[in-house]
């Protein structure tokens, strides 16, 4: 200790661990210069499998309620998403969550528009 200070000790490094730190303060320098986050591909991921588990609870509750019930469990998928994931997956989540119901229970069925023309 000087005058009251205490001093981290750093250790030294040399050969292998000197580069292993070098890269490791390049790639944090190198995100702090962009601005920008690395994608979470793990969310994506999530928001996939979060609009096929309530496209599933429709496809069970179809037959036995209208159809404004069954886009408040796709709602309730995104929210669960953006609640967990964030705001990118919660908009994959929603825009897939329009696209399956619209394709798996919107008349007519298994056709992407709502109407003919």
């Amino acid at each position: 200790m000087i005058w009251g200070y205490s001093f981290p000790v750093q250790p030294v490094l040399y050969g292998k661990e000197l580069d292993k730190e070098r890269k490791k303060v390049a790639i944090l320098v190198s995100q702090a210069d962009s601005g920008r986050q690395p994608v979470r591909w793990m969310a994506f991921l999530f928001a996939l499998l979060m609009v096929a588990t309530c496209t599933s609870v429709d496809w069970l509750l179809y037959s036995h309620t209208d159809l404004a019930n069954l886009v408040m469990v796709y709602l309730l998928g995104v929210l669960i998403t953006a609640y967990l994931q964030g705001m990118g997956a919660s908009i994959m989540a929603s825009v897939l969550s329009v696209f399956s119901f619209d394709y798996f229970f919107v008349p007519p069925r298994f056709t992407l528009p709502a109407f003919n023309l």
